[in-house]
């Protein structure tokens, strides 16, 4: 297999490198795990990882009008208001029925947020080519990363924050995951802010 790897920083691995301080460890691009429902995919990535793997049960929830909801979301409308979850399956079900239909719009946003600005003008791009990759929309991602001096705080893994006055919008928690990415007796906690460039963070 033949490849190259294109890197701007003097490290490689972008958004998917690890800073160690202090005896912990955090994920620039914020907290993730492996998986896949592919199996051949799943075996592919653990056996690349060798011994150095841990299996644990996600405990994600999704903290939504005061309410902790089981994530993904969809499995989790029990956990609902009685109206937001009334409201969920109204939708879900008039979606079905425009599907049924040949109704349902096909999502058309895909474009807007591939993040390939900086690799097209370094390539010898047509001029049309550069025109549509300055046109094209991105998130931007800060991570807040930190070290607490106290054990484990709670069993989430992951908790999303849906909310337009919270600033962030994912909160995880490293050392759930892995008792080698703190201290003994410490843990963590990664907070996650998507931003546009212009925006005042």
């Amino acid at each position: 297999m033949n490849f190259e790897i294109l890197e701007k920083e003097k490290e490689c691995g972008g958004l998917v490198r690890s800073l160690q301080k202090d005896g912990f460890t955090f994920d620039y691009g914020g907290s993730h795990i492996i998986f896949s429902k592919d199996e051949e995919v799943l075996n592919f990535m653990l056996n690349l990882l060798g011994n150095n793997k841990i299996k644990k049960r996600r405990n994600t929830k999704i903290l939504y009008k005061g309410y902790y909801v089981q994530y993904p979301f969809e499995n989790g409308l029990a956990d609902l208001p009685k109206e937001d979850n009334f409201e969920c399956l109204y939708y879900f079900i008039q979606n079905l029925i425009l599907k049924e239909k040949g109704e349902l719009k096909i999502p058309s946003n895909f474009k807007e947020w591939l993040p390939i600005h900086e690799l097209i003008r370094s390539l010898n791009a047509p001029k049309e080519v550069k025109e549509a990759v300055d046109n094209l929309k991105y998130n931007s991602l800060i991570t807040v990363m930190i070290g607490l001096d106290k054990p484990k705080i709670n069993d989430f893994t992951w908790l999303y924050i849906p909310d337009k006055d919270v600033l962030t919008h994912r909160v995880s928690f490293p050392s759930n995951y892995s008792p080698f990415v703190s201290p003994e007796g410490k843990s963590s906690v990664l907070a996650e802010i998507t931003c546009n460039t212009k925006d005042e963070v």
